[in-house]
């Protein structure tokens, strides 16, 4: 399906090839709630990361949108959040980091919104506190998993405030449920 640079743990860089098998299983193993006539999702990463295909593709295979800004908008916090207000997003994946600088920002979108996921860094539970601040019901999900397993393969649906990092979570599938 795509090939992928990836460094790793390592920092030297290597190609990644993932299958058609190994894509139609990613999305298949995701059990998102979502509308089939309203579902945006946003991915606030530089496509060249494999991040970006986490929400992405999902979108793209059970006929929805999917929104990325260009490299140049993801310099600016408030520019990327404003386009994820515009489209409507229903579905924003991020880095913790990231997300930190976007939330502020996003409290327009608490309405829309069915899913924040973070991925790629440890997840504070002061994040997941902020997030129950400002977008109040809406759902938080922590991913993770190496780029040679697909983009990820551990999902935990944060439902409480960590002391100090969010879990990884469980194996994702058909039991993973991300409805609060």
């Amino acid at each position: 399906a795509y090939v992928i640079t990836t460094s790793g743990s390592t920092g030297t860089p290597k190609a990644v090839v993932a299958s058609r098998a190994n894509l139609a299983s990613m999305v298949d193993g995701r059990n998102y709630d979502y509308d089939e006539d309203d579902l945006v999702t946003f991915s606030a990463f530089r496509l060249t990361w494999d991040g970006s295909l986490l929400k992405t593709l999902w979108a793209l295979c059970t006929g929805g949108t999917s929104v990325l800004p260009a490299a140049h908008e993801l310099m600016d916090a408030e520019a990327v959040a404003a386009l994820a207000r515009t489209w409507r997003a229903t579905h924003l994946v991020a880095t913790p980091s990231f997300y930190r600088l976007l939330l502020p920002h996003l409290a327009p979108l608490r309405e829309p919104l069915r899913l924040v996921t973070l991925a790629g860094e440890a997840l504070p539970g002061v994040l997941v506190a902020q997030h129950r601040a400002v977008l109040p019901g809406v759902p938080l999900s922590n991913e993770y998993g190496p780029t040679e397993t697909t983009v990820s393969c551990l999902a935990h649906p944060v439902r409480d405030v960590p002391d100090s990092i969010a879990p990884l979570g469980r194996p994702l599938g058909a039991s993973t449920a991300y409805v609060h």
